[in-house]
């Protein structure tokens, strides 16, 4: 089984703009994406790597009307969120959301389609991977709009967890928790692509088990490190972002495998929503330890499952009289102090280098890239200043496919002949 590591990138420099935007919106991830991806219905394949990295990508795992219908959902709440946070302070970080904890629920299993996530790929691979043990703990995920700027410092989802130790620490809660074999996760999260995840608009990076062992070395109980250690001693690691991935493809992770949040730029919020899935044992242990959970999926919803999967959400579907059951696709059921300060420092000096006049930038990128809203590039490229044209035909040139598309396009703005190119030709 092929382990998966970052390429450093030789040509890469944070002492200067480039070096700073490549850093940000690199051309190419430092992660072997292919490498780590397979077709949504090779289970045995998915498992492998799986248990060898922590992570796999998952390949077509949702379908072209359920990719439509989450989108469209996930659009639904962040613009019901702007409401109460028009600010953008965020629950996370800035401009970065948790949409299990934007709503009383800690979930959204309440927004009927949300359901679709629970596909019976996926679901295959949660049996592979827990030996057939596991129950649906929620349907949440994250976004982060298109004015992100920051990294989100590399993380577990379950800090107190030490899968490279093999045990808890001994003045921790979860010392005796199933969660610290590396072999058995207590947590599985399934981040889905509802739409075409790029350079530009904000993947998630990630790192193996591999690379995780390797930074600890013979200090097991290490944490990730902060983002200022990560650009001093493993900056490829802020490249090793999940990308390309087309809408319907899914990462399934670990949830204790170290990752975080990429910069956004362009213009468009980016949505990961995500299945969760829980160890029988780690689930009991939580019922037997932690406060009593109130049911997150109604029973209108419920009913409307097919058996084989009522059965993994049987223990948190409703009587039909809690107050989930009163907000079925209600996008306005939010908590009223959904806005909360940042978990983790988000500064890196970096930031330093970036300009207000780079969101435009990365904006016709991501256009360009996607071949999407072509129409408007023109009017952007032509409210740009010189120096800012030349960034953008320099980062452009970087793929023949952006820099082709970006020339054609201007052709409207070139001068008559005989006087000299406009600043962005060469």
């Amino acid at each position: 089984m092929m382990t998966v590591t970052c390429t450093p990138s030789a040509a890469a420099s944070t002492d200067d703009e480039l070096g700073m935007l490549d850093v940000c919106f690199p051309s190419r991830s430092s992660l072997d994406v292919e490498a780590v991806a397979v077709d949504a219905g090779s289970v045995s394949e998915a498992a492998g790597i799986f248990r060898e990295n922590g992570f796999v990508i998952l390949r077509g795992a949702l379908c072209e009307h359920d990719v439509k219908e989450v989108y469209e959902a996930c659009t639904r709440l962040h613009e019901n969120v702007r409401r109460i946070d028009p600010e953008g302070l965020g629950n996370r970080n800035p401009q970065r959301y948790s949409m299990g904890s934007l709503t009383p629920s800690r979930s959204c299993m309440h927004l009927s389609s949300f359901l679709h996530l629970l596909t019976p790929s996926v679901l295959a691979l949660m049996d592979r991977i827990f030996n057939g043990c596991f129950l649906v703990s929620g349907l949440g995920g994250d976004y982060c709009t298109g004015l992100t700027w920051e990294f989100q410092k590399l993380h577990s989802d379950m800090r107190p967890a030490r899968p490279l130790k093999g045990k808890g620490s001994s003045k921790s809660k979860m010392k005796n928790a199933p969660v610290h074999c590396k072999d058995f996760p207590p947590l599985v999260c399934v981040n889905y692509a509802v739409q075409d995840l790029t350079a530009y608009n904000g993947p998630m990076r990630i790192v193996s088990w591999t690379e995780m062992a390797a930074y600890c070395q013979d200090k097991p109980w290490l944490d990730a490190p902060s983002l200022g250690d990560e650009l001093e001693k493993r900056s490829d690691w802020l490249r090793s972002k999940v990308f390309p991935l087309q809408a319907g493809d899914c990462l399934v992770r670990d949830v204790r495998v170290w990752h975080g949040g990429c910069p956004n730029l362009s213009g468009e919020a980016r949505y990961l929503p995500a299945l969760e899935a829980i160890s029988h044992e780690y689930f009991t242990f939580l019922q037997t330890t932690g406060p009593k959970q109130e049911p997150a999926l109604p029973l209108k919803l419920y009913k409307t499952l097919p058996e084989a999967i009522a059965v993994l959400c049987n223990h948190a579907v409703s009587s039909g009289s809690s107050p989930v059951d009163a907000h079925v696709d209600d996008y306005q059921w939010l908590k009223a102090d959904l806005r909360k300060p940042p978990r983790d420092d988000y500064y890196l000096p970096l930031y330093e280098l970036m300009r207000e006049d780079h969101q435009p930038i990365i904006e016709v990128l991501q256009k360009l890239n996607g071949q999407r809203c072509l129409e408007s590039v023109p009017s952007l490229v032509a409210q740009m200043h010189g120096g800012a044209r030349d960034l953008l035909h320099t980062l452009a040139a970087r793929d023949a496919r952006l820099h082709e598309t970006l020339l054609e396009l201007m052709k409207p703005m070139e001068q008559p002949r005989g006087q000299p190119k406009r600043r962005w030709q060469k």
